[in-house]
C-alpha cells in the first residue's frame, strides 16, 4: 500500500473525572504562591531581626543598670563600718534607693542573703561566667508578663556576693506582637491586591489563547476562512501568525481536495456519458442486425458504425490507461534529441495529414533535453492531431522548436477555428470538448489534451495555450535541458 501523510498531534492529558485547571488560574495561583512566600520570608526576617535587635538593646540596658547598681552598692558597703556581709545588709536595708529594685542577693554558696521580690530566681550563681554577669528572658506561668533577669557578681573585701536583678521586658515582646499584627494586615492586603492584579494579568495573557481556541473551534466546525487577529509581536503573536499560516495551508488543501473531488465527480459523470452514447448506438445497431434482414448497403452502414464506435471506445480506453499509468509511476528520463523526436512524430502524422489535406511544416533547431521519448511522441502527436482537426483542408500546421534560456521550446500552431477565451481554462480537463458534436464526429473523446497535460507535468513542464476565434491556436511547451 501507499503510506499516507504523517499526522501530527499535540499530546495532552487531563486528570480523570473532568477538566484540568485552566491556565489563567494556574497563573493566579502561581503568582499568589510566589508573593505569599516572598512576603512571608521577608517579613519573618525583618520582624525577627528587629525583635532580636530590641532584645539585645534591652539586655544591654539591663546589664548596664545591673553593673551600675552593683558598683553603687559596693561603693556604699565599702565605706560602711563592719564586715562585708553586715555592711552590705546595712546598705540594702537602710537605703530606700535599693528598695525600688526587684532583686535578690546571694552568698557564694547560693544562700539568699537579702531579697526584695516574691518571684523565684531562674538563674543561679553557678550560671555566672568569667565575665561576672549573665542574663536571660523569662515568662512566668502565672501571667503573660515577660522579665529580663540578670545576675552580677559583687566582691567586698575579697568575699563574693551575687546580685539577681529582675526587670520587665514587655516592651520588646509587645513591639514584636504589634509587628506581627501589622504583618498579618499587610499579608491580607498583599494577597487581595495580588489576586486582583494576577487575575487581570492572567486575563490579558490568556486572552490571545482564548481567541486562538475559539478560532480553532470555528475552523473545526467548518469555517475554514476564520483567522486570528495578530495584535502583538511577542511569542503569542508569533503563535497566532503560525496558526494563521497553518489555517491558510489547511484551507488551501481543503479547497484542493474539494476541487479534486469535484473533478473526480465530473470525470465519472463525463466518462459514464461518453461510454453510454457509443454503447447505446452499438447495441442498437447490433440488435437491428440480429433481429431483422437488412439490405446489403444498410448492413455495411450498421457494421461500419459499430466498428467506428468500437475504435473510439478502444482509443478512449487506451488514453485512460495512459492517464492512470502516469499517476502511478514517474517516467524514466533520458537525453532526447529534438530533431529526431520531431521527425519521428512527423512520419507518424504524415498519412492522417495528407488524408485531411493539411500540410505539416517543421522548423526544429538542434537541441537536447531530458525526457521520455515515447511519452513526448504521444504529447506532440496529440497536439498536432488536435491542430489538424481544427484546420480546414488546404491549410497548414507548424511544429517549431528552438533553444531558449529556460530550456527547449516546442510550439504547435494551426490557423483553424480557434478556441473561445472562456474555454481555455478547461480544455485540459478529461472529457471536456469545445465542440462535442464535431469532436465525436472526428473520433475524439476529450482525453487528448488531458493526457498531454499529464505528460508535460511528469516532465516538470506546463502547456500554455494562446488562441483567437477564427484565427487559430498556438500551444507552447518548454522542456528543461542542456547540451550533452
Amino acid at each position: 500500500g501507499v503510506a499516507g501523510p504523517a499526522v501530527c498531534r499535540i499530546q495532552g492529558r487531563l486528570p480523570a473525572g473532568g477538566e484540568g485547571v485552566k491556565l489563567s488560574w494556574k497563573i493566579v495561583l502561581t503568582v499568589l504562591l510566589i508573593v505569599t512566600l516572598t512576603v512571608s520570608v521577608s517579613s519573618y526576617i525583618m520582624i525577627a531581626s528587629t525583635f532580636q535587635a530590641e532584645l539585645d538593646s534591652q539586655a544591654g540596658a539591663a546589664s548596664g543598670e545591673s553593673q551600675m547598681l552593683c558598683l553603687t552598692l559596693g561603693a556604699l558597703a565599702s565605706q560602711a563600718v563592719g564586715s562585708g556581709e553586715s555592711a552590705l545588709l546595712e546598705q540594702l536595708e537602710g537605703s530606700s534607693f535599693f528598695q525600688n529594685y526587684a532583686m535578690l542577693v546571694y552568698r557564694s554558696d547560693g544562700t539568699v542573703l537579702w531579697k526584695n521580690r516574691e518571684e523565684p530566681a531562674n538563674l543561679t550563681p553557678a550560671d555566672v561566667g568569667q565575665e561576672g554577669l549573665c542574663y536571660a528572658f523569662f515568662q512566668r506561668d502565672t501571667g503573660s508578663r515577660r522579665y529580663l533577669e540578670t545576675v552580677q557578681r559583687l566582691e567586698l573585701n575579697g568575699e563574693p556576693f551575687y546580685v539577681d536583678l529582675l526587670q520587665g521586658a514587655d516592651q520588646a515582646f509587645s513591639q514584636r506582637d504589634a509587628n506581627l499584627q501589622i504583618y498579618r494586615q499587610v499579608m491580607l492586603l498583599s494577597v487581595a491586591a495580588c489576586t486582583l492584579a494576577s487575575i487581570a494579568c492572567a486575563a490579558v495573557l490568556t486572552g490571545p489563547i482564548r481567541k486562538l481556541s475559539r478560532s480553532t473551534r470555528s475552523i473545526a466546525g467548518g469555517q475554514y476562512s476564520h483567522r486570528v487577529k495578530v495584535r502583538s509581536r511577542d511569542e503569542l503573536g508569533a503563535l497566532a501568525e503560525d496558526f494563521n499560516r497553518m489555517a491558510d495551508a489547511l484551507e488551501l488543501k481543503i479547497q484542493e481536495l474539494a476541487a479534486a473531488a469535484q473533478r473526480q465527480k465530473d470525470f465519472t459523470a463525463s466518462f459514464a456519458h461518453e461510454l453510454k452514447t457509443p454503447l447505446t448506438s452499438v447495441i442498437g445497431y447490433a440488435d437491428t442486425l440480429r433481429s431483422r434482414e437488412l439490405p446489403r448497403l444498410q448492413q455495411l452502414e450498421a457494421v461500419n458504425y459499430i466498428f467506428s464506435e468500437g475504435k473510439r471506445l478502444e482509443a478512449m480506453s487506451f488514453s485512460l490507461l495512459d492517464l492512470f499509468a502516469l499517476e502511478r509511476t514517474a517516467p524514466q528520463l533520458v537525453t532526447v534529441q529534438a530533431q529526431a523526436l520531431a521527425r519521428a512524430v512527423a512520419e507518424s502524422m504524415g498519412y492522417v495529414m495528407s488524408q485531411s489535406g493539411v500540410e505539416l511544416r517543421l522548423s526544429v533547431e538542434p537541441g537536447y533535453f531530458p525526457g521520455e521519448p515515447n511519452l513526448l511522441k504521444t504529447l506532440l502527436y496529440n497536439l498536432l492531431d488536435n491542430a489538424r482537426k481544427a484546420s480546414q483542408s488546404g491549410s497548414s500546421v507548424e511544429l517549431l522548436g528552438c533553444t531558449t534560456p529556460q530550456g527547449y521550446l516546442f510550439q504547435v500552431t494551426d490557423h483553424g477555428r480557434g478556441i473561445p477565451q472562456e474555454a481555455l481554462d478547461r480544455i485540459t480537463e478529461p472529457f471536456y470538448m469545445v465542440d462535442k458534436s464535431r469532436a465525436r464526429a472526428q473520433g475524439g473523446a476529450g482525453l487528448g489534451l488531458a493526457l498531454c497535460q499529464r505528460i508535460a507535468s511528469a516532465h516538470g513542464a506546463q502547456l500554455r495555450f494562446e488562441s483567437r476565434v477564427g484565427a487559430g491556436t498556438t500551444v507552447s511547451l518548454i522542456l528543461g535541458g542542456s547540451e550533452p
